[in-house]
């Protein structure tokens, strides 16, 4: 068959001897071949489509060891752990000691006051015994003249060369140096002359002006804890 087949040049051309020519063994078998194709056609296309329609796209696995160790996770139901807060490894704070804490000097004086009240002195009076022992600003204003004079022919006020009101110094340095006895320092005691209860006892008499009841008032306030150094304690 393929010896017996010739054809025509596709190209036009001039030269009529190429419409004679043999066709070469090469042309037939490709010829061949497509008339094969042709007649199976229909049915590679339809192998070709259900190769297709069979490829599933699967996502990427992850590695061997990665897999196992999820499954053995699943059929144990072990629970996904969950992150523990890392605590505060600060230290509290150490509740600091109360500092309100009495003040010695307070004390004393408020026993004075109670006492000098007790013993006829007038309020105006009284409150005046913070500033006669240098505990407060002396301020005199408001008190009559006849008892500012009292005071300080009592030796519990002064006057200035000027004639103003102030301050007995020697009577406020005593009074300082109980008060450092009295917070716990070592004052100067060659100043305190007098035991704390016997000088106290004179200061609240003068205070109630009855200086003869100096012994009495002097118990009454070792009563309250007003000793011969300091005050008792409660």
């Amino acid at each position: 068959m393929a010896s017996d087949l010739y054809f025509a040049d596709e190209f036009p051309h001039d030269n009529p001897d190429l419409f004679q020519v043999r066709a070469p063994n090469l042309a037939l078998d490709l010829l061949a071949g497509v008339a094969v194709m042709e007649d199976h056609e229909e049915e590679i296309e339809i192998e070709i489509v259900e190769e297709f329609d069979d490829f599933v796209f699967e996502s990427p696995k992850p590695p061997p060891v990665v897999a196992e160790v999820l499954a053995v996770l699943q059929e144990s139901h072990v629970p996904v752990p969950v992150p523990v807060p890392v605590p505060d490894l600060q230290p509290e704070p150490v509740a600091e000691a109360p500092t309100d804490i009495t003040n010695p000097f307070e004390t004393y004086l408020s026993t004075l006051a109670v006492v000098a009240l007790e013993a006829g002195a007038s309020r105006a009076v009284v409150d005046l015994l913070p500033q006669i022992l240098g505990a407060a600003r002396l301020d005199v204003q408001g008190i009559d003249d006849a008892t500012v004079e009292a005071l300080v022919t009592a030796k519990l006020l002064s006057r200035t060369d000027t004639g103003a009101v102030a301050r007995n110094d020697s009577l406020v340095t005593i009074a300082m140096a109980w008060k450092s006895a009295m917070a716990g320092e070592e004052p100067d005691f060659s100043l305190c002359t007098r035991m704390l209860d016997e000088w106290s006892a004179d200061i609240v008499a003068s205070l109630a002006a009855v200086p003869q009841r100096s012994d009495s008032i002097r118990r009454e306030l070792r009563s309250r804890g007003v000793a011969a150094f300091g005050l008792l304690a409660a």
